[in-house]
């Protein structure tokens, strides 16, 4: 029996994305950030991402999304995204959505989250919870944290049910409890495990921390260091200002400049040193050579 590709393992109908206008969506790049897919490349990935469902992706997709830059493959898929909202958010094109979980990064996960907690409030119950599976396949820290956020604070009852529910699930991938999962997604903001921070200020370093309430520990200064000073650093010097005085303070006061020239004075011809008080250093050094 003969293997099969399973690149042509393909529906009877071949889905139609005629409706994409594809020139007013972002370029797609390759990875080298140099080369752009063409239009009828283009369409081709359009196509296997619409022959593609949440539960199984078709085969071609993942050898496209290897090829092609992240951050330029994520503005597509985004752009993608808006344009099928545009044209009605039909559901038979709603492939055209669920690909942000093959396409989308961590700034599609920050702008497809207020769009999900908008929805049941405009009717789009069923578009949210498919959204919420979005942001569970896009399975960034980032995504992870935005989904904990809506099973925790989200005005309507049932979406917030649901992403309970889907927490559970992805912490029960990872085998971990849904706290354990919730306590790693909360944000470090730099401290180490501990909980402190060091602040360092050149001569000066402080070392701060917060407890388990998040509360200010009172600052202190790291251990002394036993290594040499770094070369960057500048040295430490005694006060020097002002300067002992050389002389008396009667002459060591600067000359007074002369006052510039009256406005009858300039009007009479060109400016010139001498016009205005000052000796030319040399009789050829006015008007200057041009450069």
């Amino acid at each position: 029996m003969l293997a099969v590709d399973p690149l042509d393992d393909l529906p009877k109908k071949i889905p139609s994305v005629e409706w994409v206008e594809i020139r007013a969506l972002p370029r797609l790049l390759l990875r080298d950030r140099t080369r752009a897919l063409p239009d009828g490349a283009v369409a081709h990935v359009l196509t296997m991402f619409a022959l593609s469902t949440p539960d199984e992706v078709y085969p071609g997709v993942r050898t496209a999304v290897e090829l092609c830059d992240p951050a330029s493959l994520a503005e597509f898929g985004w752009a993608l995204f808006r344009w099928w909202e545009a044209c009605g958010a039909s559901s038979k094109e709603s492939w055209a959505f669920t690909q942000l979980a093959l396409t989308g990064d961590d700034e599609t996960v920050r702008r497809l989250t207020p769009v999900i907690r908008a929805w049941p409030g405009q009717g789009g119950h069923a578009r949210a919870v498919t959204g919420l599976d979005v942001l569970a396949a896009i399975g960034t820290g980032t995504a992870l944290a935005h989904l904990n956020s809506i099973s925790q604070r989200v005005k309507f009852k049932a979406l917030k049910t649901r992403a309970q529910q889907k927490i559970e699930e992805v912490a029960a991938g990872l085998e971990l409890t849904p706290d354990e999962l919730a306590d790693r997604l909360v944000p470090d903001l730099g401290l180490d495990a501990s909980g402190t921070l060091t602040l360092d200020y050149g001569p000066r370093a402080f070392v701060i921390g917060f407890d388990e309430q998040l509360k200010r520990r009172s600052p202190t200064a790291p251990p002394a260091s036993t290594s040499s000073p770094s070369p960057n650093r500048a040295p430490k010097t005694t006060r020097n200002w002002p300067p002992p005085p050389t002389g008396s303070s009667r002459s060591s006061r600067r000359t007074p400049a002369p006052p510039p020239p009256s406005r009858s004075a300039a009007s009479n011809g060109p400016w010139s040193p001498a016009a205005a008080g000052r000796p030319p250093s040399s009789a050829n050094s006015w008007p200057p050579t041009p450069c």
